[in-house]
């Protein structure tokens, strides 16, 4: 929401509720302009890290997840020419199916992030889903892994 103003996310009549609801508009403004990352190679995997944990331990999902992706437009990291952002950084992910909240995420890094010898589907899939193995869950999984082009290259 980059085009959107501060002052209209968090507007009571027109603005989107989920910012309200989470953090008053003077934190959100302070965090926006404190938060820097100088460390290219381990800050931000290291506070994406911590939203996940954090994720994980205060929330219990429904029967039923799913596991899908985003791309996080960039000018870095994946290009995808059949996503309307062409490139940028790929975070996979499972929620929970009945209120979308992020259960657990990966950070994609790219064609050596999967151990040699298992598909990238098996992989992601069974790492994303650990968290409910063995609890009579379902989850459902997007094609999700099909649509990165080093996917297809390693399948091939």
């Amino acid at each position: 929401m980059n085009s959107v103003t501060t002052r209209e996310l968090f507007d009571k009549h027109t603005g989107v509720i989920y910012f309200r609801s989470t953090m008053s508009q003077a934190i959100f403004e302070f965090l926006t302009n404190s938060l820097r990352f100088d460390d290219h190679e381990t800050a931000i995997q290291e506070v994406f890290d911590h939203i996940v944990t954090t994720s994980q331990k205060l929330y219990v999902p429904s029967e039923y997840c799913t596991g899908d992706e985003q791309l996080l437009a960039s000018t870095d990291d994946v290009f995808i020419p059949s996503k309307p952002d062409k490139s940028g950084i790929k975070i996979l992910m499972m929620c929970d199916a009945k209120t979308f909240y992020m259960l657990n995420a990966q950070v994609y890094t790219g064609k050596n992030s999967t151990p040699k010898g298992i598909p990238f589907a098996k992989y992601y899939s069974t790492e994303m889903s650990k968290l409910i193995h063995g609890t009579n869950r379902n989850c459902a999984f997007d094609n999700w892994f099909t649509s990165l082009p080093l996917a297809k290259k390693t399948a091939q």
